[in-house]
Order: structure tokens, then C-alpha cells, then sequence
């Protein structure tokens, strides 16, 4: 990773990478884990929390490992849409994550009753069919200059 950063001339935060609880289920995995992720950091690469909100041991894991971002999983906004208590769970949880200073994003968004909903929750970052669905590189960023192009 080291390596890819020094000849893309990467800038600081530019690259976020995705880590599932599921990777540090052992204690062996989670002590050489806290330490590739502070290394990870130190050379510049953001680091997020995927899939937040479908195991078990996310609680614990965001107190222990040093992660930049969370990742809401999809499965607690759809829950969320239905059911007040998990309403309040998805609230708790961007707002969790706000207070450890880390950018909450939520996976799945495909309606804009969702959107309103994670905006009216404080969750300012998303990602899903709703905006666009995964495409070449080439039409990326032709999306992004039109996107330009507007503002």
C-alpha cells in the first residue's frame, strides 16, 4: 500500500479502505489488525468500518479499532423504514458515530423516502441505486463532469 501511494503521488485521505468486522473475529487477527490499521493511517489511507450494524460485535470493535468512517449496512436502514424502534437504533447509531468523530455513510439507499429519512437522522453521506448504479471508469467520470457542469 506503501508503495501505491508513493507512485500515484496519492494525497492524504484520498483512499478509503473497507474493513468487515468478520476480519477480527480472533484476538491473534485483532492485535496485528489495530496495528496494520495505524500503519495504514500513518501513510495516509482513510479507513472504514463496512457493513456497520449487521453483526454482533460492532459496539465493541468501534471502541477498539481506530476506523475513520462507518459504513452503515443497508439491512438496519431498511428495517428502520418500518419498525420505530429500529428507527431509533439507525438514529443512535449516525449519531454514534458522529460523536467518535468519524463520517457515518449509509449503504443502500434506493428510494427518496430513504434519503429523506437518513437526512432527517443527520446522515449527510450515502451511497446506492437511488444515485447511480456501479458503472465503467469511463462513465464515472463522464457523470462527474456533467455533475460539474451543473454547478
Amino acid at each position: 500500500m506503501r508503495d501505491v501511494a508513493r507512485r500515484y503521488h496519492l494525497p492524504r485521505g484520498m483512499i478509503e479502505l473497507e474493513l468487515t468486522e468478520t476480519a477480527f473475529t480472533d484476538i491473534e487477527k485483532y492485535e496485528a489488525g489495530v496495528e496494520m490499521i495505524h500503519s495504514l493511517q500513518d501513510m495516509g489511507f482513510s479507513i472504514s468500518m463496512d457493513d456497520f450494524g449487521s453483526g454482533y460485535s460492532s459496539l465493541t470493535l468501534l471502541g477498539q479499532l481506530p476506523m475513520n468512517i462507518m459504513k452503515i449496512d443497508r439491512s438496519l436502514l431498511e428495517s428502520s423504514e418500518s419498525s420505530p424502534r429500529r428507527q431509533i437504533i439507525l438514529e443512535d447509531a449516525i449519531s454514534l458515530g458522529h460523536k467518535l468523530d468519524m463520517k457515518v455513510i449509509c449503504e443502500g439507499i434506493e428510494t427518496r423516502e430513504q434519503e429523506e429519512l437518513l437526512l432527517k437522522l443527520g446522515c449527510r453521506y450515502g451511497q446506492g441505486y437511488l444515485f447511480a448504479k456501479p458503472m465503467p471508469g469511463e462513465a464515472f467520470e463522464e457523470l462527474l463532469r456533467k455533475v460539474d457542469n451543473e454547478e
